[in-house]
Order: structure tokens, then sequence, then C-alpha cells
């Protein structure tokens, strides 16, 4: 077994075959056990794709490379370089990787922790599969039409996500069919003991069964070691609430990556989080400014809302256009999700919608009834 380091990840573990990828044309070639398994096959309708981790010197030069006989699964590199450049779990800046490995062996990375493993031993395979089974449980799926996607008659899908205040709730939102929670990160944070918040966030994951998982919080309110500790028990977007600047959500950011740097030259274990900003519908309609680092934006509006006017409703489409054209999804926090400001906040292209418990099933509903192309409630509706 050989053990290699790098510098930059991003990811969760990934086991595959690998495959080499050298210039100039950075095809990798097929691994000849992979070829042999081809050659004994009849069909290529026989032939399900072999998982490949792809090693080579820079990340950015195979970043849109797809090959017909393997799925690309994760991505190592010799040069340092942003994670950001591929869409899979990745790592870069490990130094004499095309010198050691060879097409054809075993790897498994570790992007939390930055650790390439080449022709691990199965000691290692099983540590790495039992913590993935425990941590990101599979098995648990949600049948039926109440938790069935929402889709507008023009086919665009909306996910209706819930709020709660505590693991009950959670359970409950899941329950009702909804497609993910909105929570408070106090709910983890207030509990004193550190043993107490990593079982906390544990029977999270467990109550939202693979769902989406978002939590409220001020960039003050959250210990950054122990919010990256969470990460490994969850995938979590942390939402900032409208008095944190987009410069303190940036700021933020940045102290997270400085410490999952240096937790994973520990080789302590990171996890995946995202980062979401809070805009109110202020009565001076201002044009709002994102965070660099924002991959969503969450839209709040007042309690006592029950429809938006002419004004508010171009405010609110020309905020999620520049959201849109930035790569920032648009959730819309709805206290009260009455038909009539839920077909006036589709209309503005809103791609989520997050409503109290008992109103899941009815903004469902109401989405399935809804057209951007046309109107289908009159005046009258609520």
């Amino acid at each position: 077994m050989i053990k290699l380091r790098g510098l930059e990840s991003q990811g969760a573990s990934v086991l595959g075959t690998v495959a080499i990828a050298r210039g100039p044309h950075y095809v990798p070639a097929i691994p000849v056990d992979v070829e042999r398994a081809i050659g004994r096959l009849r069909s290529d309708e026989l032939l399900e794709k072999v998982d490949i981790i792809l090693l080579t010197d820079k990340l950015s030069n195979v970043a849109t490379l797809s090959l017909t006989w393997a799925n690309i699964v994760a991505i190592v590199a010799e040069e340092a370089e942003s994670p950001d450049v591929v869409r899979v779990p990745s790592i870069s800046g490990v130094d004499r990787l095309l010198e050691l490995a060879t097409e054809g062996m075993i790897a498994l990375i570790d992007g939390g922790r930055s650790v390439l493993y080449l022709e691990p031993g199965a000691e290692i395979v099983a540590s790495y599969q039992s913590e993935a089974d425990r941590l990101r449980p599979s098995s648990r799926y949600h049948l039926g039409f109440n938790h069935a996607p929402a889709v507008t008659l023009d086919g665009k899908q909306i996910r209706v996500l819930a709020t709660a205040e505590s693991l009950k709730e959670v359970e409950s939102a899941i329950t009702n069919g909804a497609d993910g929670v909105l929570t408070s990160y106090r709910m983890i944070g207030e509990h004193e003991q550190r043993f107490n918040r990593i079982s906390v966030a544990e029977r999270l994951v467990e109550h939202s069964a693979g769902k989406t998982i978002e939590m409220v919080a001020t960039t003050d309110s959250v210990t950054i070691p122990e919010f990256i500790e969470i990460t490994t028990k969850v995938d979590v977007v942390l939402c900032f609430t409208g008095t944190d600047s987009s410069q303190a959500i940036d700021r933020f950011q940045s102290e997270c990556h400085h410490v999952a740097g240096l937790m994973k030259a520990d080789e302590q274990k990171v996890g995946l989080w995202r980062l979401a900003q809070t805009i109110g519908l202020f009565a001076d309609l201002e044009e709002p400014y994102f965070a660099e680092s924002a991959t969503r934006i969450h839209l709040s509006l007042p309690h006592d809302t029950l429809s938006l006017n002419e004004e508010t409703t171009c405010w609110m489409s020309n905020v999620i256009l520049e959201a849109h054209n930035q790569a920032l999804a648009v959730e819309v926090i709805l206290e009260s999700a009455g038909a009539r400001l839920i077909e006036d906040v589709l209309h503005c292209n809103a791609d989520a919608l997050i409503v109290p418990i008992p109103e899941v099933q009815h903004a469902k509903s109401v989405v399935r009834a809804i057209s951007n192309h046309e109107s289908i409630f009159n005046d009258e509706t609520g």
C-alpha cells in the first residue's frame, strides 16, 4: 500500500481503478485488467462502465474529459490547484503521483483528509466503507406521492422545504414529505458538551434520511472547528441571517478553509458545507450585494405577505435573475403558503419554497397546478 498526501481537496471517500491521463492529449489508456474484462463480453450492451480514478498532472487539463468506457468518479493531480475546476471528488498537489502510480491499480481517495491510497489493504477499505455506511445511510428511501418532487405544469421542479426547530420537528417535516429542512444551528450549538453536539448531528442525519439540511446562524454564533467537525456528520448549508454583511460571510468562508486546511494537515476528517445568504424584502427595495462564497440566496418575505404587488414582483424578479446569472439558487421563505403568493413567487422564477411543516403538502399541490406560461388562479384565490 502507498499513502500519498495532497494540498487541496474536495468531496468524500471514493474507491476506483486507476487510469492515467498524460499530455499532450490527456486521453487515458484502458487499464489492462479493464480491457480484458471488456474483451470477454460479447456485446457493449452487457458492459457496465467501471469507476475510474483519473490521475494526471493538473486538474484543469481533464476538467471536461469524458470516457465512453468508464465513469470518472474522482481526479487526482500532481500540481496544486483549486478543486473548484472539477465537479467530482478531487485531490491536487500530490507529489510524485505519476511516478508511483500505474494503470489498473486500485485507489481510494479521502477528500476530507486530502489522502490518496494506492492498492489499499482490505482493512483500510473496510474502515472507510464502515464509516460511509454509518454517516451517509443510503438504505432509507421515502416512497409515495407525498414525497414525490413537485413539478409545475410546464415542467419545472420546485423543491419544497420545511422549517423545523427540533429533532422531532425535523422528523415530522421529512415524514410529511418535505424535500429538506431549514433549521437552526443553535439546535446543535446550544448543547454544551462536544459529545452531545456530535450526537445531535448524527441524529439529524438519521432523521433527515439524506434530504437537504440547511441551518440558520450568524457568523459570530458559529465556532468554526466545531462546525467543520459537524460537517463530517452531515452535508450542511449554513444560512446566514440578514444581519451579516456579504463581506462577513466571505470572511467566514475564508476562515473555514483555513481551519479545514490545518485539520487536513493533521489528518483529521473534513466534511462538506455550503453557505447561503439571507436577503429581506426591504421597503426601499434596494439592490442587494451577493456574497462571493454563497451558493444560494434566501429571500425572506414579511410574515403578513399574502401576495406581491407590481413593484415588489419587479424587484424580486430582478434579484432572482441576477442570482441565477451568478449561478446562485434562490429559495423563498414563506410564513404563510397561500396559493396566490406561491404563484407570484414562482412567476418570479424562484427555485424552492420554504414553508411551515403543516403547509408542505398544500404548497406542493399548488406548485403542481401552476404554469409560468399562464396564470390559473383568479384574484379571489387564497
